[in-house]
C-alpha cells in the first residue's frame, strides 16, 4: 500500500531540484512566458512515484540486512547470565 504525498511534503519533493525536473519533463509542464505551470494532477503523480520508488529501494535494503548481524539491535533480546 502506498502513502498518499500532499501539502508540504509535495513542495519539498519539488523544491529538491524543480527547474531541472520541469526542464527533463520528469513533471510535464507548459510554458507562459517566463513562467512554468503544472497542473496539480501531474504533481500529485509526481510525488506518488517518487514515494512508491523509494519505497522499493528501502525493501531491497531490508531484505539485505541481517538484524543478527547488529551488535546492538534492540529488536533482539540478550540472553542475561
Amino acid at each position: 500500500m502506498t502513502k498518499q504525498v500532499t501539502g508540504f511534503r509535495m513542495f519539498r519533493i519539488l523544491t529538491m531540484d524543480w527547474r531541472q525536473l520541469l526542464e527533463e519533463e520528469e513533471i510535464p509542464s507548459t510554458k507562459a512566458g517566463r513562467h512554468r505551470r503544472v497542473k496539480p494532477d501531474d504533481l500529485h503523480e509526481y510525488a506518488n512515484r517518487r514515494h512508491r520508488l523509494n519505497m522499493e529501494l528501502f525493501a531491497s535494503l531490508a531484505e539485505d540486512e541481517d538484524p543478527l548481524a547488529t551488535a546492538d539491535n534492540p529488536l533482539i533480546r540478550k540472553k542475561e547470565a
